[in-house]
């Protein structure tokens, strides 16, 4: 084979060789190129939508549990969190006048927490036992000054205990019977404490600090922290000391 012949099919072969290894190597990039595509693809949609609108959203866990839902209701907009036993524990909701709400739940799905702002912005926030029965409450009424209270109640929901702080900053403590009616109110005030003590009847006793007015005449006697006195169910005075 001549000389020229032999470089030409020399160059050829070299030529083909490179041109085989640039295909190789443009095959093993698209090969991966698509790896990374279809990758891609499970992790992030292809189009991803701007609005995406309906009634009700749920959302499951791969066995096909519940896990949350987004909806509507008459009431407004709620979102529940359920647990694997499928009890719905937690749920956010903005009622149609715009109160925020949260609710949490035991294990049985009983309602044992709640947190809501009024539509006045008075936030409150309500415990309940494992009946259901609401056994203690705490508000800031919005109406005014903010009041700060704490309402403490037995197993048949009756208020036997709250805690306030009135406009003035003095704080007060009542104390109520099983039917509700006020037996001891403990406060003080800007002139001294005080403790109010009622029978069934409206009798009352007072230790401490209480205002005496005198009908006849007119005049008002400011008790000191250290004396007793003792009414009626009429506001009479039937005793006191010193």
């Amino acid at each position: 084979m001549s000389e020229p012949i032999l470089n030409t099919l020399t160059h050829r072969l070299d030529r083909l060789e490179r041109d085989n290894r640039r295909l190789k190597l443009g095959g093993a990039f698209l090969v991966l190129a698509l790896v990374s595509v279809g990758a891609m693809g499970q992790v992030l949609p292809k189009a991803v939508p701007k609005v995406v609108e309906a009634e009700r959203f749920v959302l499951r866990d791969t066995k096909g549990k519940i896990l949350a839902a987004l909806g509507t209701r008459s009431s407004g907009t709620v979102l529940f969190l359920y647990d694997q036993n499928g009890k719905a524990r937690a749920g956010l909701s903005l009622l149609a006048d715009g109160s925020p709400g949260l609710v949490l739940a035991d294990q049985n799905g009983k309602e044992r927490a709640t947190l809501i702002v009024l539509a006045d912005g008075s936030p409150s926030l309500s415990l309940a036992d494992q009946n259901g029965k609401t056994r203690a409450g705490l508000s800031l009424l919005a109406d005014g000054l903010p009041l700060p209270s704490l309402v403490l109640a037995d197993q048949n929901e009756k208020s036997r205990a709250v805690l306030t702080v009135g406009a003035d900053g003095s704080p007060h403590l009542g104390l109520f019977d099983q039917n509700e009616k006020p037996r001891a109110d403990l406060s003080v005030g800007t002139s001294g404490p005080s403790l109010v003590l009622l029978d069934e009847n409206r009798n009352r006793a007072v230790l401490g600090h209480t205002a005496l007015e005198g009908k006849a005449t007119g005049t008002v006697e400011q008790r000191p922290a250290s004396s007793l006195v003792l009414f009626d169910r009429d506001g009479k005075v039937i005793w006191r000391a010193p």
